[in-house]
């Protein structure tokens, strides 16, 4: 039974295709629906095909081409809802199960059009309060489970810890060429959070940096391997981006560029000057 728009978008589209496939081929005939008696059973349009080589092709194609369309336009869609939380960094209130209920019913409204109560100045105030607490609230409970992550790291074989609280695992040393502060280094890198999931890659495509343009924990583990050297690290917020997530990164050195130190040009010795005073 067609009891809704989908069915009819499909319908619509089979009978379309199957039409202007009968204008091709003589062979294939397309039955037109006849509107149902009242009370009946409506029935979808039924096509006739003959035994014609590729009308069941025509049928199954017209099929597939609608439902990837949908998938596609679903796919889009549910895209922009996840663009729409993620900047607006919602997922960082760490809202539990009934909170997130009830941002859904406010977006709900929103691409109803339906208007919610505007807020008063105090009800203003009121709010910011509110996301300031379960923002505070959030990273606590990330830097918490850092920590644990650290604790748990460091056990690990070969894992070691820096001076100031990164911990490292090197899996390739590199050559004895280090990266200065007055150096740039052409370096790939995934950064992950502790739960996997990915925050930045090169991809491979090779990044050029310094040193002061690094984070104080990456910049000082960068310093442990040479030119293509690669290490694991595991660095705490406060040495990172500071939003109270501990990271994970993986870095390789492909090459290290130092200056060149100028050449001081050879001082020009002035002409003496004869200061005697010539005698009478």
């Amino acid at each position: 039974m067609m009891n809704n728009w989908k069915d009819l978008l499909i319908v619509s589209t089979l009978w379309s295709g199957l039409s202007l496939y009968a204008l091709q081929d003589p062979a294939v005939q397309v039955q037109a629906p006849v509107s149902p008696a009242r009370g009946a059973v409506p029935n979808p349009i039924v096509p006739v095909l003959s035994p014609a080589k590729g009308a069941s092709d025509l049928l199954a194609a017209s099929m597939v081409s609608v439902v990837d369309q949908k998938a596609q336009e679903n796919h889009y869609l549910q895209v922009l809802g996840h663009m729409i939380i993620d900047n607006t960094g919602a997922l960082e209130f760490g809202l539990d199960l009934q909170q997130k209920e009830q941002l859904m019913f406010g977006l709900k409204a929103a691409l109803n059009g339906e208007e919610l109560p505007e807020l008063n100045q105090k009800e203003m105030e009121e709010f910011q309060q509110f996301l300031k607490k379960q923002k505070e609230i959030y990273i606590a409970e990330i830097k918490k489970r850092g920590e644990a992550f650290l604790a748990a790291k460091q056990k690990e074989p070969d894992v070691q810890k820096t001076a100031s609280g990164s911990f490292y695992k090197i899996t390739k040393q590199g050559n004895s060429k280090r990266v200065g502060p007055d150096d740039s280094a052409k370096i790939d890198f995934i950064v992950r959070s502790i739960d996997g999931e990915i925050i930045e890659n090169t991809n491979g495509l090779g990044e050029l940096i310094y040193l002061f343009m690094l984070p104080l924990g990456v910049a000082e583990v960068i310093q442990l391997i040479g030119e293509g050297g690669i290490i694991q690290a595991w660095i705490p917020p406060e040495l990172a981006y500071g939003d109270g997530h501990t990271l994970e990164f993986f870095i390789e050195v492909h090459e290290i560029n130092q200056p060149t130190p100028e050449k001081e040009e050879p001082k020009k010795e002035e002409p003496k000057v004869d200061t005697k005073t010539p005698s009478k």
